[in-house]
């Protein structure tokens, strides 16, 4: 697997986001192991894998927020681990599972907060200058993209499980980050709004933006990705294009199921049926 992984690295021109020989522990348990990948400008990575194969965290590891056993994870070169948290968010955006965000902000406040290393000042660490027209421009923007613009003004905490999800992706866009890291982020989302952020996720790598996402849905993966990485206990079973690691044996070996070609149903917006 080793060959394989450095071959399909070396099919990368100028990665952006290198992980390399990554491992992690929690809790005394490995739980991943000599991770290799990287993902070039305008390239969608999705990761897939069975409960407790480690997607979670090799997104995690990868945005800087947990501390490898081994290994190095550097974006344009800069190793993520060595870098300042106003640094690091300047290059790499987070979507989590879930949002642990109690505090009962306005929906654009905590888009706003996506601003923070944008308008840190270069004096003092963790200061803020007033948002300009660029900033208020990016937070629109970013609820635009999301369809939440009509939630500008609602309470997060009030908020539905997937209109907080679709709040809190419009915070890591509002941050400008080359590099985005989303952790299930149609977890809690309807179908038209997860067409909707499919779509979205194609237009922000034909932007040259840099996507690694933990999907559980392989219908979905094979849709987006332009690769697939395919965790098995914390190890790469297979990584390169949805058509090649989403399929039978791969998917057998993972999971244990037989995989249905062309089974289940079909949705698509009605824009792009009409279209």
């Amino acid at each position: 697997m080793a060959d394989a992984v450095m071959a399909d690295a070396a099919m990368i021109d100028a990665p952006i986001l290198t992980i390399e020989g990554l491992a992690v522990s929690r809790g005394g348990r490995v739980v991943l192991r000599g991770v290799d990948v990287a993902i070039a400008a305008g390239e969608i990575l999705v990761v897939i894998g069975p409960n407790g194969s480690g997607k979670s965290t090799l997104v995690m590891a990868a945005a800087g927020l947990l501390t490898p056993a081994q290994g190095r994870v550097a974006v344009r070169g800069r190793d993520i681990g060595r870098l300042e948290p106003v640094e690091r968010a300047r290059l790499v955006a987070y979507v989590p599972q879930r949002s642990e965000l109690i505090a009962p902000l306005a929906v654009r406040e905590v888009v706003a907060m996506g601003r923070f290393a944008a308008t840190a000042t270069a004096f003092g660490r963790g200061s803020l200058q007033r948002p300009g027209p660029a900033d208020l421009a990016a937070i629109d923007d970013a609820l635009g993209a999301v369809d939440a613009i009509h939630l500008a003004d609602r309470r997060f905490t009030e908020l539905s499980g997937g209109e907080a999800q679709r709040v809190v992706i419009a915070r890591a866009l509002a941050t400008g980050a080359e590099v985005l890291l989303l952790d299930e982020p149609t977890s809690a989302l309807d179908v038209a709004h997860r067409l909707n952020l499919a779509s979205l996720v194609r237009r922000l790598a034909g932007a040259g933006k840099v996507l690694m996402i933990a999907l559980h849905d392989l219908a979905e993966a094979r849709d987006i990705a332009g690769r697939v990485l395919l965790l098995v206990d914390g190890g790469v079973r297979a990584i390169g294009p949805a058509a090649e690691v989403i399929s039978a044996g791969p998917i057998r070996d993972a999971y244990g199921v037989e995989l249905v070609v062309g089974g289940g149903f079909g949705y698509c917006l009605p824009s792009a049926r009409n279209g």
